[in-house]
């Protein structure tokens, strides 16, 4: 694979910091005396254990969003944090991983969150919130696991640096991390970086793009800085030295290990592989014959052999849409690698993620940001040991025919008040708030238009016809006394329309260079909604070559440009929010 950045030379180096910011982080660093005592988490035997000796085992998931251009974790738009916090707690989660970009760390403005929810956050920038998620995340004694995930809010850099942010910079971010929580309890480690893949190597003695060397020179620095914590170290992608034929994935080969070890010390390491199944990216060994048993031997060359040589292995990244959507065969793989995750006893793991709004995985969330997929949380508690689970509410019944409301006409004597819950693009939530105020007992009943998919109410019973959905009191609140109130809701997905561009907002394209082999490239592109509405949206561009892949959007290229607009699951972005879709192409 052809390399995507120059050779760069790292006497560079030093010049970088001479920046205000990071010569600000290294002054406050140096200016320090407080000494650090003990070690407060180490790795015996392939396990991670505190400073009392006691066994730590992370019921891990990711929850994102301080690395995207919203700086905030998704869905506070939805619910507040601590109710997020405490549901998470209630299913058995004992970790996050939060993925976090430069932009946070420097006090950028947040977005998408209701501070009616959470009026708390009112005020803060990002790194005041970031501080404030990680104390509330410490208070619940949930363990946290910082992740520098990209190197601006835009897409994952295959390297550590790129040609906007240098080493310099990404050691520095490292160390402020490190140093700004050093004295927070449940602060366990730093993810050094997500995903090194494309020209990324290990081992070959490019210092411009081995890994491995750059890993070293960053676990000094955070271990320097901070000797409390672990350092978390993922694979890279693919390479001829020392590396299997067959796909590996963003992160996932830690075959190299093999032939060139890391020289960061074994009690202060795990091995951060990350691997998905077809719904992610479709590679050959997914079409097999013998699949989903032919997973186990990939996983064990890719990853797996380096607990038999005493690594910590877990996985920071895993995860599936398990049949909500996707392949049919997703739902093999998950329960494959579940399977071999227990047998290999890797039981410390991130599951991604928490959110629901990963265009390729879901969420253990569902859309609504509230409800849980009990099936992935019930395979979940099988790897991480939980045999009580608590699960999540199931949705209410159908409702039964719609009684005979008399020939009352209660629109004369109700008031009807709409709030929106939530709105996470493809979807929404919705209550109606209905009053009384005449002077009599009223039976209620209410209708409004509904083109879309209904898919959880509650408070009423809902009967859907060709103008749209009739709602009615249930037993205990179809009557209404003078000046009582009841309330009903309902969740939804949105449908597109015959004409599925029909209001939408052109959106710029931001590209990332996935691949390139001479003959045809791939591309990844992001898109993001900076407005301060739910849209439907659309991109367009110039395609040099002919398309011959396309994945997470419908396509359409006429002379040279590309038209886009987004699958049923992302075709509407809330304010904020970016999505990702991409394709391949010959020249």
């Amino acid at each position: 694979m052809k390399a995507l950045k120059s050779k760069r030379n790292l006497s560079m180096l030093p010049k970088a910091l001479n920046q205000p910011f990071y010569a600000a982080v290294l002054v406050a660093i140096m200016a320090s005396t407080i000494s650090l005592t003990a070690d407060a988490y180490r790795i015996i035997d392939g396990k991670i254990y505190d400073e009392q000796g006691e066994r730590v085992q992370l019921r891990g998931v990711n929850w994102f969003g301080f690395e995207t251009n919203t700086h905030a974790p998704h869905g506070l738009w939805a619910r507040s944090l601590d109710e997020m916090i405490e549901q998470m707690q209630s299913l058995g989660i004992n970790a996050v991983r939060l993925p976090l970009s430069p932009p946070t760390l420097r006090g950028a403005d947040p977005s998408g969150i209701d501070y009616g929810l959470n009026p708390e956050l009112e005020g803060m920038n990002a790194l005041e919130l970031l501080d404030h998620v990680i104390e509330r995340l410490d208070r619940a004694g949930i363990y946290i696991l910082l992740d520098h995930h990209r190197p601006n809010t835009n897409a994952i850099s295959p390297l550590w640096y790129t040609d906007e942010y240098s080493e310099a910079q990404w050691l520095a971010d490292l160390e402020f991390m490190a140093t700004r929580y050093r004295h927070v309890p449940h602060v366990i480690g730093i993810d050094l970086k997500n995903e090194p893949h494309g020209p990324a190597t290990w081992g070959t003695g490019n210092l411009d793009t081995d890994w491995n060397l750059a890993a070293e020179r960053a676990a000094r620095v955070v271990l320097t800085a901070n000797p409390n914590l672990i350092v978390f170290v993922a694979g890279i992608e693919e390479q001829e030295y020392c590396s299997s034929p067959h796909a590996h994935g963003w992160g996932g080969n830690l075959e190299p290990l093999r032939c060139m070890p890391l020289a960061i010390a074994s009690d202060k390491l795990a091995l951060a592989p990350h691997f998905y199944g077809p719904d992610v990216y479709m590679h050959d060994y997914f079409n097999a014959e013998d699949f989903p048993a032919n997973m186990p031997a990939i996983w064990e060359t890719n990853f797996g052999f380096a607990t038999e040589m005493g690594y910590a292995v877990i996985p920071t990244e895993f995860g599936s849409r398990y049949g909500h959507g996707g392949l049919e065969k997703e739902v093999a793989w998950f329960d494959a690698a579940i399977d071999w995750l227990i047998e290999k006893d890797i039981r410390d793991s991130f599951f991604w993620s928490w959110n629901p709004n990963s265009s390729d995985t879901g969420g253990l969330l569902k859309d609504d940001w509230t409800n849980v997929w009990n099936d992935k949380l019930e395979r979940l508690h099988a790897l991480w040991g939980i045999s009580d689970a608590t699960t999540a509410p199931t949705p209410a019944p159908t409702p039964d025919p719609m009684p005979d409301t008399g020939d009352w006409n209660t629109a004369e004597a109700l008031s009807v008040d709409r709030q929106l819950l939530s709105d996470w693009g493809s979807g929404y939530c919705v209550s109606y708030t209905i009053h009384n105020y005449s002077d009599r007992n009223v039976t209620w009943w209410h209708h409004i238009e509904f083109k879309d998919i209904l898919t959880e109410s509650w408070g009423a019973q809902i009967t859907l016809d060709t103008q749209g959905i009739q709602a009615v009191g249930q037993d205990w609140n179809s009557q209404l006394a003078p000046g009582q109130s009841t309330e009903y809701g309902f969740c939804a997905n949105r449908v597109r329309q015959d004409d599925p561009t029909s209001g939408v907002h052109m959106l710029p394209a931001e590209f990332q260079l996935l691949s390139d082999w001479g003959a045809g490239y791939c591309m990844q592109v992001v898109v993001t909604n900076t407005t301060n509405e739910v849209i439907p949206w659309e991109t367009r561009f110039a395609v040099d070559g002919e398309v011959t892949q396309t994945w997470s959007a419908q396509w359409s290229v006429q002379a040279g440009e590309a038209r886009v607009i987004g699958e049923d699951w992302n075709a509407h972005l809330p304010p904020g929010a970016s999505t990702e879709f991409g394709f391949c192409a010959q020249r």
